[in-house]
This record gives structure tokens, sequence and C-alpha cells, in this order.
């Protein structure tokens, strides 16, 4: 990887950790470190899936 992607990479993982931030704000109850939480379960999910439709 060269650092213009790896830099578009992490911006990605930014973006979607905040979107999934915001609907975990928006849909789960109150609990201390909802936005973290959802912001992380998300990111995880969507690298996950997206190195599995790149490796095929």
């Amino acid at each position: 990887m060269n650092n213009k992607s790896q830099t578009e990479w992490f911006i990605g993982v930014v973006c979607i950790f905040l979107i999934g931030g915001i609907i975990g704000m928006a849909s789960l109850p109150a609990f201390p470190g909802r936005f973290f939480v959802s912001g992380v379960v998300l990111s995880v999910i969507a690298v996950g899936g997206f190195s599995i439709i790149i490796k095929r």
C-alpha cells in the first residue's frame, strides 16, 4: 500500500465509525459508551466485509 491509499483507508474507517456511532445513539437505549461500541462494531463489520470482497 502506498501512503495515499493508507490515508484514504484510515479516513474511510473513521467515517464509518462516526456513522455507526450516530446510528447507535439514535437506535440503542442509553448506556455509557454506546457511541464507541456501535461505531467499533460497524467499523469491524465494514472492514471485514470489504476485505472479503477485495480478496475475491
